[in-house]
């Protein structure tokens, strides 16, 4: 069993508190609350042997671009993302959801598309579902056919939110809910 250590830390936004954790490789999640954080920890530790420790340090470079993220001053993420808990086809889609410009939305059957699978635009949903890196990777950015917003994993106030500030901040053709 291959051994993993994950630095955590936690994080007061806009929209909430976060738990963050990243590996020597790079950010491994972003978790909405202690519960999700503890369900990552319990999926990691099938797959892995799993060490923590919290440290502040570790995680800042991702603390430092979520802050510029949340006041208007960064458009892209940089931090380096490790997706180890994710299978092939996932890592397509999350892949594909790092080129949706800030400030604007695209549809899941445009994302199934993208990675050639048009047909699999529910399986592309529940990848994204799955993204273990929100905000950093942009699921937030990805609404139904219909222009409905879809789910989101941290709620759609969340959502609403997110695409609120970077439509506000970038002027573009984001989701006007």
């Amino acid at each position: 069993m291959q051994k993993t250590h994950i630095y955590f830390t936690t994080a007061s936004t806009p929209i909430g508190r976060f738990f963050i954790g990243v590996t020597e490789q790079g950010l491994c999640t972003i978790n909405w609350d202690k519960q999700d954080w503890y369900l990552f920890l319990q999926k990691a530790g099938k797959q892995f042997h799993i060490t923590t420790s919290e440290n502040v340090h570790k995680c800042r470079p991702i603390l430092d671009e979520l802050n510029a993220y949340f006041n208007i001053k960064l458009t892209r993420f940089t931090v380096p993302v490790d997706l180890f808990l994710v299978t092939p086809f996932q890592n397509k889609v999350l892949g594909a959801l790092c080129n949706i410009p800030y400030g604007t939305t695209t549809k899941y059957r445009d994302i199934a598309t993208l990675i050639g699978k048009p047909q699999a635009f529910r399986a592309v949903g529940a990848a994204i579902g799955s993204n273990p890196v929100p905000i950093v990777i942009p699921c937030h950015r990805v609404i139904r056919s219909d222009g409905g917003l879809g789910g989101f994993g941290g709620g759609l106030e969340r959502k609403t939110f997110l695409l609120k500030l970077e439509n506000d901040s970038f002027g573009s053709n984001a989701y006007n809910g």
